[in-house]
């Protein structure tokens, strides 16, 4: 006999590899059992979220049971309301994908059975599937060109021609992105901006917050391109928000960095573009993604570091994601505990080097400030993190840490983050700057424009005062 519990299952995300697409939060029971036989996973669907992307078996019987909550059960074209307690059997010999999908303000939970069969296969329905776009390419500036520009007025004709008759919201949307993409490519801004404004309206009633993620970034490419670049930042600052507050693939988080790596680009703030497009490839090698979107983000990485005049083998300087937080604190307690040892007393280094991980606030660093990690050959060693705020009426910064491991001292790296730092000090507008500096990093702050603003002071942690220098930079 073998019983699990139901605080045993362990749910993971499930998104669509293509469109990014948010759906039920899902725990494959039947691994816990060790079932051989069968197939049995426990799904959550948040409000608004399908359980998964439209698809059907060819071999076998699928059964859903309603444990909680309203579900609408969608066939193809028809739509059917299952309430609790309800039991549902897709039939394999049905040529119409399912899924189920919740419209109510309450999460649904579901159990599916099934059995395991090497021969069945998992036939989906995406929609982005049905749109071939003509080639193109990107030039030295990074933008996409066509191959041949007669094709691609052809293609966008031949969208508009199905828009007209197109009555299905689904489909409607995916055809105004496709034109508004295409129009874009051709530099159409204005008919760019018209479509995609309009895709980016009805994304606003879809059920993933993934879509509207989306569209923001295409839209904000659009305004990127036309040069109104405050324009195109704003949007890119609503897609941050929802990443940050909705689950979302890394599909999704990955292409984010990638395009705004592409504004900081065409603001010639090469060192910040370097930054997005390494963070964007480091996800992207991580989840295996297609090879298309590894060599954009290398080639794009390439440029980048060439026009920044630095190269980096081996090691990334990108944006920090919240899944870097831990690993920044490590990063952070060694740099102390083994670089800072030699200059601080050994109370000091007690009280200041081996604090316990906080999530709350390593998480909240990375989504709300401007925090940058050092990657080498997959492992973090080092970071630096500045926030930007405005007092007194003016724009100020404050650098709460820049931290570097033994693995990566003397590589030029802390002058690359201050470098960094001093790109988003100038675009933000940014009056004056300060830290303060432990005794080892005084004279490095020096030697890249910092003066000191006092003499030594303590600041207190775990009831051991820390001696460090305040100091500043006027811009």
């Amino acid at each position: 006999m073998k019983i699990v519990s139901k605080d045993q299952f362990n749910h993971t995300q499930l998104t669509g590899q293509k469109t990014g697409e948010v759906y039920s939060l899902s725990a494959v029971v039947s691994q816990l059992l060790e079932s051989k036989q069968l197939f049995v996973h426990h799904d959550i669907i948040a409000p608004g979220n399908k359980s998964s992307g439209p698809h059907r078996h060819t071999i076998i019987e699928e059964a859903v049971y309603i444990v909680k909550g309203t579900a609408t059960v969608v066939e193809g074209k028809n739509e059917v309301v299952a309430e609790e307690g309800t039991l549902v059997l897709f039939d394999p010999k049905g040529k119409e994908t399912h899924f189920l999908f919740n419209r109510t303000d309450q999460n649904v939970e579901t159990i599916t059975f099934s059995i395991n069969s090497e021969f069945d296969s998992v036939v989906c329905n995406q929609p982005t599937e049905d749109v071939q776009r003509p080639s193109s390419h990107f030039d030295q500036d990074l933008r996409d060109v066509p191959d041949n520009i007669g094709e691609w007025k052809v293609f966008v004709d031949g969208l508009k021609a199905q828009l007209k008759d197109e009555n299905h919201s689904a489909k409607k949307l995916m055809l105004l992105e496709h034109i508004g993409m295409a129009a874009r490519t051709l530099l159409k801004f204005d008919e760019a901006e018209f479509y995609l404004k309009k895709a980016l309206t009805l994304s606003y009633s879809y059920p993933s917050q993934s879509r509207l993620i989306q569209n923001l970034i295409r839209l904000a490419h659009v305004y990127q391109w036309k040069k109104e670049f405050d324009k195109s930042q704003m949007l890119f600052d609503q897609a941050k928000s929802l990443i940050d507050e909705n689950p979302v693939s890394e599909v999704l988080r990955a292409a984010y960095h990638q395009h705004v790596g592409k504004l900081c680009f065409d603001q010639q703030f090469f060192g910040k573009a370097q930054a997005e497009f390494s963070t964007a490839l480091s996800i992207r090698e991580k989840i295996a993604a297609p090879n298309d979107q590894i060599e954009s983000s290398q080639d794009s990485l390439k440029e980048a570091l060439k026009r920044w005049g630095r190269n980096f083998s081996g090691t990334y300087v990108r944006k920090a994601i919240p899944q870097d937080a831990e690993s920044i604190h490590r990063a952070h307690m060694k740099s102390i505990q083994e670089i800072c040892s030699k200059d601080h007393s050994p109370q000091e280094i007690q009280a200041w080097g081996h604090r316990p991980y906080r999530e709350d606030q390593r998480v909240g660093s990375v989504k709300n400030d401007l925090v940058w990690v050092v990657e080498n050959n997959g492992s973090i060693e080092g970071y630096g993190h500045l926030k930007i705020f405005e007092k007194d009426g003016l724009k100020r910064g404050q650098i709460f840490g820049l931290y570097l491991t033994p693995e990566v001292v003397g590589k030029s790296l802390g002058k690359a983050i201050v470098d960094l730092m001093m790109e988003e000090i100038k675009s933000a507008k940014v009056k004056q700057v300060s830290l303060e500096a432990t005794i080892t990093a005084q004279n490095f702050y020096r030697k890249v424009g910092f003066v000191d603003a006092g003499p030594e002071t303590t600041v207190e942690i775990s009831g051991t005062p820390i001696r460090c220098y305040p100091m500043k930079m006027e811009l």
